[in-house]
């Protein structure tokens, strides 16, 4: 129940007026009582001044009742004319007609901006050939495999499956790779196809009970759709040099009268030798796009780079690189040529979509080795991989579905010659928490319920928190992740968001642990836990950190050895973690509105030190440093009693990596003057990563009928643009990567109970960008879809369009540097979509930091 909004200038209740005495018992004044004397002549003159002067009082007193009569009822003019919506959505709020009652509308079961309420889909254009199988592609880096990995040595399938009535159902078979080859480099395709009508569903592959590749499923629209889907799993290529190693495929579908749509599945595999790794493993690929912290020698976001990395982190003596400061590459702002040569389509002679050309094989000078950074190196296959999740029951995934608790487990003791640890998380929102950044805070679930919009609470900040023996050493913020059925399913049809058909892992490393791991030394308490926590309860504003079911959870420990490592010691030094934000939300009566400002910052850290005596008799006596902020801002604003929404959500995760040698000094110079990020000198691996996830959506219904049990429609309207923005700095001028993903579009859709429909239009875009000593590359895809057809298939792009404040938005969130924070990257959101002169609620300056109550304090309805 909201507060009385009692202010200042009114009476407490608890004051008393005194009782007024009745009109019979007040005293005349004593003038009454005096004899009234006529007026003499002599005072004519003045007596006629003050009548004079007492009728051009009277007067002027009119015109000035008059003009407070006119200025009130212009200021009713004017705001009945700027809030009419408003307004008139506020008085239906109450009942006027007093032989009747204000209908109340049936709230829906999901709220219609984000699931498809019943099971019929049509998404498919007008115009085409229905009965052709129609293509569903993801524009997102195109080099898979790596094109340095050569020829394929052995390619087979692994999985033919029908998923029909799937639910509980994998398929499970065993693989055994040929034992007169070697290979290091692993890549899987999955071929889906589907016909009928059919939600998006998830899918999990396991190997040997690990999880190593989640990803979704098309919605065919009524009819007969494809994709093909291929992921770098090279990272777990130790996992398919088992003897007939267990490979489980999950994913749970099922049928209905309405839900016709078998997910016909066919899993193959194709083994690579990559002969970059060598005897020492050194470089070489990896899994692709992470969501956590990447050392130098750690595998970049996307397979396309793998080969520079390696490449580069060989090329010089560490030691002998300039100045040591970070030299950021920023975040390549897109200026687009459209002569230039490199403006091809991706077509082939027959007018198809092809894929684009396989970058040449670069060349590299000499290569150069230190050895202290290859004894920590981890950018090769995992020389040891533990599953973190289990399942008592033979052949069913070893999910865990996380809410209000943790995920626990005891981390198993490693080899004294492990010198790196990674943990990978694979965790994703489903259900309640599918669409977990338009979520409210719990106090205004039910604010518009009467008007048939309730929202999903617990708020929109979502963090992925790791401790061990309770305290908490990691913090990430997770990737929004759109499905194929999310918001309008007419977005993604034939370009699904960039994420559906690979939902990233948050790969995090954990090697501060190493002292309480290793097997001669380790700890007796070795527990490890992880939590999906709503970001308020750490910063006092949530009673509990606990979030909406589900978050479909698996997990891994890898480990990473050099066999030139005889002898190992190190202990914890530090470890400690902190949490600041705020939250506002504010509804004031009879508008029918509602605003919400959340911002959550999050930071952990861990120091340990490591000491490692290797064959030759040398010992490296290092300091390691891993520092983790979690950031996350988000704005909603409701109209229209919740008709018309606009969410502006951008998460942001940092992530630094430091080895020091502690037997050679910090630094050999004086760093007066210098920047405070200045890299040390006695710096062994030094990587800062940043990630960074905005969004921008906006709603507006046209109309709805809600009130029978039996039919009901939603009209509606999104706007909407998201990216992911990866940046990658290593030490020195090592070089830099930077890689985006972005997609804006616009829908009309109609949920109905006699059917789903909708138009849609996207620009989907791939950029890429990276530069490793003297060798450079740049690329760039651009993909226009619109009404279930591609328009456009283009490897540079042209901006056109109507440039109104949502394109300025577009353009802000394509293009965001990976060194903005959440908070700073919101603001310039606001502004933009505010045609450059921004206030936040209430006209307050400065965005989230200008529009706080007092210490950060939820607001009543009906504060001001």
């Amino acid at each position: 129940m909201p507060v009385e909004d009692n202010r200042p200038d009114e009476k407490s209740p608890s004051s008393v007026e005194p009782e007024l005495p009745s009109y019979s018992e007040v005293p005349k004044a004593e003038y009454e009582n005096e004899e009234k004397e006529p007026f003499l002549a002599s005072n004519e003159q003045a007596t006629a001044g003050v009548i004079k002067e007492m009728k051009q009082t009277h007067q002027l007193n009119k015109v000035k009742s008059f003009s407070r009569i006119l200025c009130f009822l212009a200021f009713m003019v004017f705001g009945i004319y700027f809030y009419f919506d408003a307004i008139s959505n506020g008085l239906g709020h109450f009942k006027f007609e007093f032989s009747c009652h204000r209908t109340q509308l049936k709230p829906l079961d999901h709220h219609p901006l984000f699931r498809n309420l019943i099971d019929v889909v049509d998404t498919s254009s007008s115009g085409g050939d229905d009965t052709k199988a129609k293509e569903i592609i993801s524009v997102t880096n195109p080099f898979v495999p790596n094109p340095r990995y050569g020829k394929s040595l052995y390619s087979t399938q692994l999985v033919r499956h029908d998923f029909g009535n799937s639910w509980g159902k994998p398929a499970v078979v065993n693989f055994t790779a040929p034992s007169d080859i070697s290979f290091d480099a692993v890549v899987v395709t999955l071929h889906t196809e589907v016909d009928g009508v059919q939600y998006d569903r998830l899918a999990n592959l396991f190997v040997d009970g690990v999880q190593v590749w989640r990803t979704s499923t098309i919605e065919p629209g009524g009819r007969k759709t494809f994709s093909d889907v291929k992921k770098d799993v090279s990272k777990y290529s130790k996992l398919f040099k088992k003897k007939n190693v267990p490979i489980l495929f999950q994913l749970d579908n099922l049928l209905t009268d309405t839900l016709t749509g078998v997910f016909d599945v066919t899993l193959s595999i194709d083994l690579f030798e990559f002969p970059r790794y060598g005897p020492q493993h050194h470089g070489g690929p990896h899994h692709g796009p992470r969501t956590a912290h990447h050392q130098e020698e750690a595998e970049p976001h996307t397979e396309e780079h793998n080969d520079e990395v390696n490449d580069d982190k060989e090329k010089r003596h560490y030691r002998g690189e300039g100045n040591g400061e970070h030299q950021r590459k920023k975040h390549h702002k897109g200026m687009h040529h459209k002569g230039d040569k490199h403006h091809k389509s991706h077509k082939d002679k027959d007018g198809k979509h092809s894929k684009p050309e396989e970058p040449k094989e670069p060349h590299h000078p000499p290569h150069r080795f230190f050895r202290e950074h290859e004894i920590f190196s981890a950018s090769k296959p995992a020389d040891q991989i533990y599953p973190l999740t289990f399942n008592s029951k033979t052949n069913q995934p070893p999910v865990v579905y996380l809410g209000s608790g943790r995920l626990a487990v005891s981390l198993p003791s490693v080899s004294k010659n492990t010198t790196r640890l990674q943990l990978s998380i694979f965790t994703s929102g489903n259900a309640a928490d599918e669409f977990w950044y338009a979520n409210v805070i719990d106090k205004f679930t039910d604010i518009f319920a009467d008007d048939g919009n309730r929202f999903i609470g617990r708020g929109p900040a979502r963090a992925v928190n790791v401790y061990f023996n309770g305290k908490k050493i990691v913090t990430q913020t997770p990737e929004p992740v759109i499905f194929t059925g999310g918001i309008s399913p007419a977005l993604w049809s034939p370009v699904v968001s960039f994420n559906a058909f690979d939902v990233p892992s948050i790969d995090v490393d954990i090697s501060g642990l190493l002292p309480s791991l290793w097997e001669h030394q380790a700890a007796d308490d070795k527990l490890l836990e992880i939590e999906i926590s709503n970001g308020l309860g750490e910063i006092g504003k949530d009673d509990s950190l606990s979030v909406n079911e589900n978050w479909v959870t698996t997990a891994n420990l890898l480990t990473f050895e050099n066999d030139q490592v005889v002898e190992s010691s190190g202990e914890v030094v530090n470890s400690e973690s902190i949490g600041t934000g705020n939250v506002v939300a504010i509804s004031p009566y009879f508008t029918r509105s509602f605003q919400q400002i959340v911002e959550v910052i999050l930071k952990t850290q861990i120091i340990s030190n490591i000491r490692l005596k290797l064959k030759d008799g040398r010992v490296l006596n290092t300091t390691l440093s891993t520092y983790w902020q979690a950031e996350i801002a988000n704005v909603q604003n409701y109209g229209s009693s919740g008709d018309r929404q606009s969410v502006v959500h951008v998460g942001h995760s940092t992530q630094s990596f430091l080895i020091q040698d502690n037997d050679i000094p910090e630094f050999r110079e004086k760093t007066l003057g210098k920047h405070k990020n200045v890299v040390p000198d006695n710096a062994i691996v030094s990587v800062n990563t940043s990630l960074s996830y905005p969004l921008v959506l906006n709603l507006n219904q046209f109309s709805k009928k809600l009130t029978d049990d039996d039919e009901f429609f939603v009209d509606f309207e999104v706007k909407l643009v998201h990216s992911k923005g990866v940046d990658v700095w290593f030490a020195g001028d090592r070089g830099s990567i930077s890689t985006s993903a972005s997609q804006n579009g616009k829908s009309r859709f109609l949920i109905s109970s006699k059917g789903n429909h909708g138009v849609g239009a996207t620009t989907s875009k791939y950029e890429s960008q990276f530069k490793f000593g003297r060798h450079e590359r740049d690329y760039k895809r651009a993909v226009e879809a619109v009404n279930g057809t591609i328009v456009s298939d283009e490897t540079d792009t042209h901006e056109e369009g109507e440039k109104d404040n949502f394109y300025a938005a577009v353009q802000v969130v394509e293009h965001t540097s990976g060194h903005e924070g959440a908070v700073e990257l919101s603001n310039k959101i606001l502004k933009a979509l505010h045609g450059g002169d921004h206030k936040g609620p209430c006209h307050a300056h400065g965005g989230l930091r200008g529009i706080r109550g007092n210490r950060g304090d939820v607001r009543h309805a009906g504060a001001h």
